[in-house]
């Protein structure tokens, strides 16, 4: 197959460049029957500008615009001088709902009723997997930690935990033995 310079024809030949790497050719007569098709020549993805195809977001290998978000749109960039820090923000208030994670031990613990019914020994659950299993509280009645499983825990804020037990159910709850690890 010969070739003709980009966009042009060449008078001696039935091919026609399309792009520098696209040709359609058209078998000459005598040549071996066939239509014409497009062949491609000597492309490959590595001719192709970085992130052209592969990443969408940098248009043809060029630097992506960084700071595209006006003043105020994100966690570290609060807006002007008289405005809240990031970590001002950040933190939930007393009565704010929280992650099972976020609360300490000795945290207060209240029955359905608002009742005062201990403290927080321990959270329990796996941290790598952020799986929450229950509270073990240790109550004001008999001072025997007891746990208390997830699905009776009604609300957790980091100033006090509610619990769907009354004094009588925690007390009878199943003790808590925690594990030992070295």
């Amino acid at each position: 197959m010969r070739s003709a310079a980009p966009g042009t024809w060449s008078g001696s030949s039935t091919d026609v460049c399309l792009s520098p790497n696209i040709y359609v050719y058209t078998p000459r007569p005598g040549e071996a029957d066939g239509t014409a098709h497009a062949v491609t020549v000597g492309m490959n993805d590595f001719d192709r500008p970085p992130g052209a195809i592969d990443d969408p977001g940098m248009k043809g290998g060029i630097d992506p615009q960084l700071d595209s978000l006006p003043p105020g749109s994100s966690a570290g960039d609060t807006g002007g001088p008289d405005e809240p820090e990031a970590a001002e923000l950040d933190l939930p208030g007393p009565n704010d709902p929280v992650a099972w994670s976020y609360v300490e031990a000795d945290t207060l613990v209240v029955g359905p009723n608002g009742e005062e019914l201990g403290r927080v020994d321990a959270m329990l659950g796996t941290e790598i997997e952020g799986i929450f299993h229950g509270i073990a509280v240790t109550p004001y009645k008999d001072g025997t930690t007891r746990v208390v499983p997830a699905d009776a825990v009604t609300l957790l804020t980091s100033s006090r935990i509610e619990i769907a037990y009354d004094a009588d159910q925690l007390g009878a709850a199943e003790e808590h033995h925690p594990i030992k690890v070295d």
